[in-house]
Protein backbone atom coordinates (compact mmCIF):
# COMPACT_ATOMS: atom_id res chain seq x y z
CA UNK A 1 0.00 0.00 0.00
CA UNK A 2 1.18 3.50 -0.86
CA UNK A 3 -0.57 6.67 0.22
CA UNK A 4 0.28 10.00 -1.37
CA UNK A 5 -2.01 12.46 0.44
CA UNK A 6 -4.81 12.99 2.93
CA UNK A 7 -6.99 16.02 2.27
CA UNK A 8 -10.46 17.53 2.31
CA UNK A 9 -12.69 15.46 0.05
CA UNK A 10 -13.97 18.59 -1.71
CA UNK A 11 -10.79 20.63 -2.13
CA UNK A 12 -7.03 20.52 -1.83
CA UNK A 13 -7.29 21.76 1.77
CA UNK A 14 -4.76 19.82 3.87
CA UNK A 15 -6.18 20.96 7.22
CA UNK A 16 -8.97 18.64 8.35
CA UNK A 17 -11.73 18.98 10.95
CA UNK A 18 -13.25 16.27 13.17
CA UNK A 19 -16.44 15.03 11.51
CA UNK A 20 -15.62 16.18 7.98
CA UNK A 21 -15.25 13.96 4.92
CA UNK A 22 -11.70 13.53 3.71
CA UNK A 23 -10.06 11.79 0.77
CA UNK A 24 -7.01 9.54 0.98
CA UNK A 25 -5.15 9.06 -2.30
CA UNK A 26 -2.60 6.40 -3.13
CA UNK A 27 -2.19 2.95 -4.69
CA UNK A 28 -3.36 -0.53 -3.67
CA UNK A 29 -5.66 0.93 -1.02
CA UNK A 30 -8.52 -1.52 -1.70
CA UNK A 31 -9.51 -4.42 -3.91
CA UNK A 32 -12.96 -3.11 -4.87
CA UNK A 33 -14.68 0.10 -5.96
CA UNK A 34 -17.87 1.07 -4.16
CA UNK A 35 -19.59 3.24 -1.57
CA UNK A 36 -21.21 1.90 1.57
CA UNK A 37 -24.51 0.06 1.29
CA UNK A 38 -27.16 -0.93 3.80
CA UNK A 39 -25.42 -4.25 4.40
CA UNK A 40 -22.34 -2.42 5.74
CA UNK A 41 -24.31 -0.94 8.63
CA UNK A 42 -24.81 -2.72 11.91
CA UNK A 43 -27.35 -2.06 14.62
CA UNK A 44 -27.97 1.43 15.97
CA UNK A 45 -26.82 4.66 14.37
CA UNK A 46 -23.10 3.87 13.93
CA UNK A 47 -21.50 4.42 10.52
CA UNK A 48 -19.42 1.53 9.09
CA UNK A 49 -15.70 1.63 9.87
CA UNK A 50 -14.73 -1.14 7.44
CA UNK A 51 -15.71 -1.89 3.83
CA UNK A 52 -14.38 -4.94 1.98
CA UNK A 53 -11.47 -5.35 4.37
CA UNK A 54 -10.50 -1.65 4.28
CA UNK A 55 -10.32 0.45 7.45
CA UNK A 56 -8.63 3.71 8.44
CA UNK A 57 -7.40 5.06 11.76
CA UNK A 58 -6.52 8.62 12.80
CA UNK A 59 -4.26 8.50 15.82
CA UNK A 60 -5.49 4.98 16.55
CA UNK A 61 -9.18 5.99 16.36
CA UNK A 62 -11.29 4.23 13.67
CA UNK A 63 -12.78 6.43 10.95
CA UNK A 64 -16.14 5.90 9.27
CA UNK A 65 -15.56 4.64 5.69
CA UNK A 66 -17.87 5.83 2.89
CA UNK A 67 -16.03 4.91 -0.33
CA UNK A 68 -13.22 2.54 -1.26
CA UNK A 69 -11.17 2.05 -4.42
CA UNK A 70 -7.57 1.07 -5.19
CA UNK A 71 -6.53 4.73 -5.57
CA UNK A 72 -8.93 6.67 -3.31
CA UNK A 73 -10.74 6.27 0.00
CA UNK A 74 -13.36 8.68 1.37
CA UNK A 75 -13.57 8.57 5.15
CA UNK A 76 -14.81 10.75 8.01
CA UNK A 77 -12.29 12.29 10.39
CA UNK A 78 -13.12 10.82 13.84
CA UNK A 79 -13.81 12.72 17.06
CA UNK A 80 -11.08 13.16 19.63
CA UNK A 81 -8.17 14.10 17.35
CA UNK A 82 -6.31 17.41 17.06
CA UNK A 83 -3.01 18.79 15.85
CA UNK A 84 -0.74 16.46 13.86
CA UNK A 85 -1.98 12.87 13.94
CA UNK A 86 -0.77 9.67 12.23
CA UNK A 87 -3.17 8.14 9.69
CA UNK A 88 -2.96 4.48 8.69
CA UNK A 89 -4.88 2.38 6.19
CA UNK A 90 -5.49 -1.33 6.74
CA UNK A 91 -6.38 -3.56 3.78
CA UNK A 92 -6.90 -7.27 4.30
CA UNK A 93 -4.91 -7.17 7.53
CA UNK A 94 -1.92 -5.28 6.12
CA UNK A 95 -1.31 -1.90 7.77
CA UNK A 96 0.24 0.92 5.76
CA UNK A 97 3.02 3.19 6.96
CA UNK A 98 1.67 6.16 8.90
CA UNK A 99 0.93 9.43 7.11
CA UNK A 100 0.52 12.68 9.06
CA UNK A 101 -2.68 14.72 8.89
CA UNK A 102 -3.25 18.17 10.41
CA UNK A 103 -6.49 18.55 12.38
CA UNK A 104 -7.92 22.00 13.10
CA UNK A 105 -11.21 23.61 14.12
CA UNK A 106 -12.34 25.24 10.87
CA UNK A 107 -11.50 24.33 7.26
CA UNK A 108 -14.59 25.17 5.17
CA UNK A 109 -14.98 24.18 1.53
CA UNK A 110 -17.96 24.08 -0.80
CA UNK A 111 -19.31 20.78 -2.04
CA UNK A 112 -18.90 21.22 -5.79
CA UNK A 113 -19.36 19.69 -9.20
CA UNK A 114 -17.05 20.26 -12.15
CA UNK A 115 -17.69 21.02 -15.79
CA UNK A 116 -14.57 21.43 -17.86
CA UNK A 117 -12.13 23.51 -15.84
CA UNK A 118 -14.84 25.29 -13.85
CA UNK A 119 -16.01 24.36 -10.36
CA UNK A 120 -19.64 25.15 -9.49
CA UNK A 121 -21.12 24.91 -6.00
CA UNK A 122 -23.52 22.03 -5.41
CA UNK A 123 -26.09 24.70 -4.57
CA UNK A 124 -29.86 24.55 -4.90
CA UNK A 125 -32.83 26.85 -5.19
CA UNK A 126 -35.56 26.80 -2.53
CA UNK A 127 -37.32 24.05 -4.54
CA UNK A 128 -34.16 21.86 -4.31
CA UNK A 129 -33.35 22.13 -8.03
CA UNK A 130 -29.69 22.49 -9.00
CA UNK A 131 -28.13 25.90 -9.58
CA UNK A 132 -25.80 26.21 -12.55
CA UNK A 133 -25.44 27.26 -16.15
CA UNK A 134 -27.91 25.17 -18.21
CA UNK A 135 -25.61 25.55 -21.22
CA UNK A 136 -22.99 23.42 -19.46
CA UNK A 137 -25.08 21.52 -16.88
CA UNK A 138 -28.41 20.34 -18.35
CA UNK A 139 -31.33 20.64 -15.96
CA UNK A 140 -29.75 23.38 -13.86
CA UNK A 141 -30.85 27.03 -13.71
CA UNK A 142 -28.94 30.15 -12.77
CA UNK A 143 -29.27 31.86 -9.42
CA UNK A 144 -31.29 35.06 -9.26
CA UNK A 145 -30.18 38.26 -7.59
CA UNK A 146 -32.08 38.62 -4.32
CA UNK A 147 -33.15 34.97 -3.97
CA UNK A 148 -32.28 32.69 -1.05
CA UNK A 149 -30.22 29.69 -2.12
CA UNK A 150 -28.62 26.75 -0.32
CA UNK A 151 -24.92 25.88 -0.28
CA UNK A 152 -23.51 22.60 1.09
CA UNK A 153 -20.28 22.85 3.06
CA UNK A 154 -17.56 20.45 4.22
CA UNK A 155 -15.33 21.14 7.23
CA UNK A 156 -17.20 24.21 8.49
CA UNK A 157 -16.54 23.20 12.11
CA UNK A 158 -16.10 20.06 14.23
CA UNK A 159 -19.18 17.82 14.22
CA UNK A 160 -20.16 14.41 15.61
CA UNK A 161 -18.32 11.65 13.76
CA UNK A 162 -19.13 8.01 13.16
CA UNK A 163 -22.89 8.34 13.69
CA UNK A 164 -26.00 9.18 11.70
CA UNK A 165 -27.42 12.65 12.32
CA UNK A 166 -31.16 12.61 13.09
CA UNK A 167 -31.86 16.36 13.18
CA UNK A 168 -30.30 19.60 12.00
CA UNK A 169 -28.15 21.61 14.43
CA UNK A 170 -27.55 25.32 13.94
CA UNK A 171 -23.99 26.64 13.81
CA UNK A 172 -24.07 29.83 15.84
CA UNK A 173 -20.60 31.27 15.22
CA UNK A 174 -20.20 33.85 12.41
CA UNK A 175 -20.24 32.62 8.81
CA UNK A 176 -19.42 34.99 5.95
CA UNK A 177 -20.17 34.41 2.27
CA UNK A 178 -18.84 36.68 -0.49
CA UNK A 179 -20.20 36.66 -4.03
CA UNK A 180 -17.69 38.49 -6.17
CA UNK A 181 -16.80 41.58 -4.18
CA UNK A 182 -20.12 41.71 -2.31
CA UNK A 183 -21.09 40.20 1.02
CA UNK A 184 -24.16 37.95 0.95
CA UNK A 185 -26.58 37.61 3.85
CA UNK A 186 -26.27 34.24 5.63
CA UNK A 187 -29.76 33.41 6.88
CA UNK A 188 -28.89 30.08 8.53
CA UNK A 189 -25.96 27.68 8.78
CA UNK A 190 -25.75 24.32 10.47
CA UNK A 191 -25.12 20.58 10.37
CA UNK A 192 -27.81 18.67 8.44
CA UNK A 193 -26.34 15.15 8.17
CA UNK A 194 -23.13 13.29 8.99
CA UNK A 195 -20.29 15.59 7.99
CA UNK A 196 -22.55 17.81 5.88
CA UNK A 197 -23.19 21.46 6.68
CA UNK A 198 -25.70 23.71 4.95
CA UNK A 199 -25.71 27.49 4.55
CA UNK A 200 -28.83 29.36 3.43
CA UNK A 201 -27.67 32.53 1.71
CA UNK A 202 -29.39 35.47 -0.01
CA UNK A 203 -27.72 36.41 -3.31
CA UNK A 204 -26.95 40.19 -3.29
CA UNK A 205 -29.91 41.93 -4.90
CA UNK A 206 -27.89 44.33 -7.07
CA UNK A 207 -25.77 41.76 -8.90
CA UNK A 208 -25.77 41.92 -12.68
CA UNK A 209 -25.91 38.73 -14.72
CA UNK A 210 -22.59 36.90 -14.80
CA UNK A 211 -20.27 34.38 -13.18
CA UNK A 212 -18.96 35.30 -9.74
CA UNK A 213 -16.24 33.68 -7.61
CA UNK A 214 -17.60 32.78 -4.18
CA UNK A 215 -15.94 32.20 -0.83
CA UNK A 216 -17.14 31.14 2.60
CA UNK A 217 -15.34 32.02 5.84
CA UNK A 218 -15.67 30.58 9.35
CA UNK A 219 -13.35 30.80 12.32
CA UNK A 220 -10.97 32.99 10.32
CA UNK A 221 -10.53 30.32 7.62
CA UNK A 222 -11.59 30.90 4.00
CA UNK A 223 -12.74 28.25 1.55
CA UNK A 224 -9.98 27.44 -0.98
CA UNK A 225 -9.94 27.44 -4.76
CA UNK A 226 -12.09 29.24 -7.30
CA UNK A 227 -15.75 28.20 -7.17
CA UNK A 228 -18.12 30.05 -9.52
CA UNK A 229 -21.77 30.99 -8.93
CA UNK A 230 -23.77 31.68 -12.11
CA UNK A 231 -26.28 34.54 -11.76
CA UNK A 232 -28.89 35.47 -14.34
Amino acid sequence: MLRSSVQDAESANLTLVPGEWTAIYGANLAGSVRTWTTSDFGAGNALPTSIDGVSVQFGGIPAAVFYVSPTQLNVQVPDGVSGSVPVTVTFDGIVSAAFTATIGQNAPSFFVYQNGNTLYPAATHADNTLIGDPAVQPGSTKAKAGEEIVFYINGLAPSPAGVLISSATQYTDPVTVNVGTESASVVWAGLVSAGLFQANVVVPSDLAAGNYPITLSAGGKVSPGTVVLTVQ
